[in-house]
């Protein structure tokens, strides 16, 4: 099922979907994430890629203390990506690719001991480096497939895939 919908004026879809997965995928959803999808304490597995969602990513996605699978890509997010982000100690994939956040990556990620899985490729980064908080992850081959834009976007000796 396909509609199209702004996700901001329809939050209240979130009272009625079970909150341990919420997939909302090839969607053609709009609008800024609602600041209550950090209110999904049981939410194990989020995936809202292949939207046209916008706008930043709030801080309250720290909040989601049981998430194991987040997946954004695909869409239009802007802005820095959120340092709280490396509080979700049981993120395995964090899947951020095909949007257009910059700034830094944040150092905060590297804190993520349980992650396999970083998406980081075709954003907006510039001149950034990979930092050495998760290229430590890689080197312990807790983080097994790192991708990024690298060389002229983002400086990375420990990415499995360069774009």
């Amino acid at each position: 099922m396909t509609f199209d919908t702004s996700l901001t004026e329809s939050t209240n879809i979130l009272a009625v979907l079970p909150t341990e997965r919420l997939s909302l995928q090839h969607n053609n959803l709009t609008g800024e994430l609602p600041v209550n999808l950090g209110v999904l304490n049981d939410a194990i597995h989020i995936s809202l890629d292949n939207n046209e969602l916008t706008g930043t990513i709030s801080t309250v996605l720290g909040h989601l203390d049981d998430i194991k699978y987040l997946s954004l890509n695909n869409n239009k997010f802007r802005g820095t990506i959120p340092t709280e982000i490396g509080t979700c100690f049981r993120l395995k994939t964090l899947l951020l690719g095909n949007n257009q956040f910059s700034g830094e990556i944040p150092s905060e990620l590297g804190q993520l001991d349980q992650i396999d899985t970083i998406a980081l490729s075709h954003n907006n980064f510039n001149a950034v480096s990979m930092p050495p908080q998760i290229c430590d992850l890689v080197v312990s081959e807790d983080l097994t497939h790192l991708s990024a834009d690298c060389n002229e976007k983002v400086t990375c000796d420990c990415c499995h895939k360069c774009t």
